[in-house]
């Protein structure tokens, strides 16, 4: 009887372990070709033009206002229209939806240095889809995805700011 001395002595053991290298080579192989073919990092996210959010149907906007919003105490905001002043104060218990579109908004405005007591633009089209912009920074939410309530919120908002 022969005794192994090593552990590749044993022919198979070694087919193995090349075998199980080639493998993960070819893996490492897909994953840098993906990198390259693909770029490194993930896409940076770009503004959407309104006619990307707009369905084909939407050809003007039937009403629009220009709101612009202020923080307040126990998680309230303020609101105000360009054309008619205050607007009153939004709470968060019944006008959450609204605060929270602002907010995310908002954030992009802090993280880019930019003024935020400038006005967001609402708009709502002919064919009832309604429309959050934020001229600042070119970013846009088609607010009518989130159901008809809470694009009807906004919409009472714009008719309110009018």
């Amino acid at each position: 009887m022969m005794q192994r001395t090593a552990k590749w002595n044993d022919a198979h053991e070694r087919l193995g372990w090349l075998m199980a290298a080639g493998v993960f080579g070819l893996i490492v192989a897909i994953w840098l070709a993906g990198l390259v073919l693909h770029g490194a990092g993930p896409a940076p996210l770009a503004a959407a033009s309104g006619v990307d959010l707009l369905r084909p149907d939407a050809s003007r906007p039937v009403a629009q206002a220009m709101i612009s919003f202020d923080e307040r105490e126990d998680r309230m905001m303020g609101a105000r229209s360009e054309a008619r002043g205050d607007l009153g104060v939004l709470d968060s218990a019944r006008d959450g939806f609204i605060i929270s579109m602002f907010k995310s908004l908002d954030r992009a405005r802090v993280a880019a240095s930019l003024d935020r007591s400038k006005p967001y633009r609402v708009s709502q089209w002919n064919n009832g889809q309604v429309l959050l912009e934020d001229p600042s920074t070119g970013a846009q939410i088609e607010l009518s995805a989130f159901g008809k309530t809470n694009a009807a919120a906004f919409a009472a908002l714009i008719e309110r700011a009018r």
